[in-house]
């Protein structure tokens, strides 16, 4: 793999701002992992299967989830470590995380098979144990990582999103990440994504239950061609500037610097982000903002790239009839269009339909000058949709679809 391969490009809408009045700028940086090499140089797993056996679970969507966990038992080597956790009201630990052997394969194989559905659906404690059992034998370079089913509400245990989200935050900031799946209609679609977003991991839709053992298979191959691994962007913000970044992002920000926790990327995978800058008047020549990008390989190897983005200060009138990027503004308004989205999404759920009215209608005030038609369009569909209220599954369709656009995600990545 070479690391001249691995693109970090930075560019600005315009590269000139105000001298006496504070100026929105913003900032573009585009991330793609370089292309693997051999299948075999993957790295080591460290998986533990968190399946919901709830009551609700029982007939198709407990049988496919039986085929698809089969599936990917039958594709980790010997190196490999993985545990089985299953949860109703109770927690309980089917398989402890040991290699998966052919003996070991075999025997949990067989516990899988005799799953039943259950009762009750206790989320955060199944996922909890979950993480713990990834924790006793996480290693660096390996995928320590958490996945995460489930077909319901959040009803015992933990059950509020705010703190479920925090506590995928720390476990990523320790190592460990969490994917989640949704199946079906009943579940909190808005919950699984934060707890994917924060713990640095991937969040999918099932609509069908036939579904369940692709979606597997497809987290399974982006986490067998990960080329970039804790992938971190520093930003060290100047005094009296501030810095906003859409997508829901992981982010820390102390001493001067915000650091965004990007997580890993698989062979050739892009991700986009967008930095809002809001810059202050000064006597000035010029305001720089420093970028680090760092991560390491599979390998251990460590990697980094640094850029500067420079604005030169000039007169109110010079920066105002600055001409920007059309196409930056274009992509910036998708990401931050879907961000808007998300929260409308999660008022609406909550049976707060104006607001979410509201919201959609200032961001496409905002955004339509931007927008290409079939984009505007699809939003103001879904701004009438919100507005005389949304079915389950209309519901999680339009949350995986700003998903995908918050995370620079093709159509295609999740079912």
């Amino acid at each position: 793999m070479s690391e001249a391969a691995i693109e970090f490009d930075v560019k600005c809408d315009a590269a000139v701002i105000a001298k006496t009045v504070p100026t929105q700028r913003l900032i573009e940086i585009n991330l793609r992992a370089p292309q693997g090499s051999r299948r075999e140089t993957r790295p080591d797993f460290n998986l533990a299967l968190v399946l919901d056996v709830s009551g609700s679970m029982s007939g198709d969507k407990l049988a496919y989830t039986k085929q698809a966990t089969a599936y990917l038992l039958d594709q980790l080597r010997e190196r490999d470590r993985a545990a089985l956790v299953v949860y109703d009201t109770n927690v309980r630990v089917v398989s402890e995380m040991q290699p998966v052997s052919p003996e070991q394969r075999a025997a949990m194989l067989r516990r899988i098979d005799d799953l039943q559905a259950g009762s009750m659906t206790n989320l955060s404690g199944g996922w909890l144990e979950g993480c713990r059992q990834v924790g006793l034998v996480q290693t660096t370079g390996a995928v320590n990582r958490a996945l995460l089913l489930s077909d319901g509400l959040a009803n015992v245990g933990i059950t509020d999103r705010e703190e479920l989200g925090e506590h995928a935050r720390q476990l990523s900031q320790r190592g460990v990440s969490t994917s989640t799946f949704g199946a079906g209609s009943d579940y909190d679609e808005h919950l699984l994504e934060v707890m994917a977003n924060q713990g640095s991991g991937n969040y999918y839709y099932i609509d069908h239950p036939e579904s369940i053992p692709e979606i597997f298979r497809r987290e399974l191959e982006e986490i067998a061609a990960i080329t970039l691994q804790d992938i971190t962007l520093i930003i060290d913000v100047p005094p009296h500037t501030a810095i906003q970044i859409p997508g829901e992002w992981r982010t820390r920000q102390a001493d001067g610097r915000l650091q965004v926790s990007i997580g890993d990327l698989a062979s050739e995978q892009q991700r986009r982000l967008y930095l809002e800058v809001l810059a202050p008047p000064s006597e000035a020549d010029a305001l720089e903002i420093h970028l680090l990008f760092h991560a390491q390989t599979p390998e251990g190897r460590e990697i980094q790239r640094e850029s500067t983005v420079r604005f030169e200060y000039r007169s109110a009138d010079e920066a105002n009839e600055i001409l920007r990027d059309a196409g930056l503004l274009d992509r910036y308004y998708r990401v931050s269009t879907a961000q808007v989205a998300s929260q409308a999404l999660r008022l609406e759920r909550e049976g707060r339909r104006q607001e979410a009215d509201r919201l959609l209608e200032h961001q496409l005030a905002a955004a339509m000058p931007y927008m290409d038609e079939n984009t505007a369009r699809d939003y103001r569909s879904l701004r009438e949709r919100v507005k005389r209220g949304l079915d389950q599954t209309e519901r999680k369709q339009a949350s995986m679809e700003q998903y995908r656009i918050k995370r620079s995600k093709d159509k295609d990545q999740n079912s």
